[in-house]
């Protein structure tokens, strides 16, 4: 098993950092260009989502990032302290509707879940806790 830790400040700027660390590891388990573009997506939108509108001060706040592979299997952990958010909990998009008819914003984690094979999320101790799977 091959194991990513990193802690993030809620910055985007963190983002970039992120990025390089994430590429690093997965050059190292040898992923393939799909595994990266899907990895880098899913990240971003998740991370994205919690540095933006997790947290209702300007106080700096650590998320935490756990990417973990082994055999066909990549198990990705975003965590943090801010506000209770479960993306589980947004409605589906309704992508078949033309596209004057559908609502704006929510697309990236109705993304995320079709890459996504496995997402569960939890709240505690003040925590939010999402853990996403994708096959290598």
């Amino acid at each position: 098993m091959n194991k990513l830790d990193v802690v993030l400040k809620n910055s985007l700027e963190e983002l970039q950092r992120a990025t390089g660390e994430i590429d690093a590891f997965l050059e190292q388990i040898g992923a393939s260009g799909e595994t990266v573009f899907n990895v880098h997506f899913v990240v971003e939108e998740m991370l994205s989502n919690v540095i933006k509108y997790a947290f209702k001060d300007s106080s700096q706040h650590e998320i935490l990032l756990e990417i973990t592979s082994e055999k066909k299997d990549l198990r990705i952990v975003i965590e943090d302290d801010g506000m209770e958010f479960n993306p589980l909990s947004v409605p589906e998009k309704k992508t078949d509707l033309p596209l004057q008819e559908r609502e704006i914003g929510g697309l990236g984690i109705h993304l995320v879940r079709k890459i996504a094979r496995d997402m569960t999320y939890l709240r505690r101790n003040g925590r939010n806790r999402l853990e996403m799977s994708l096959l290598i």
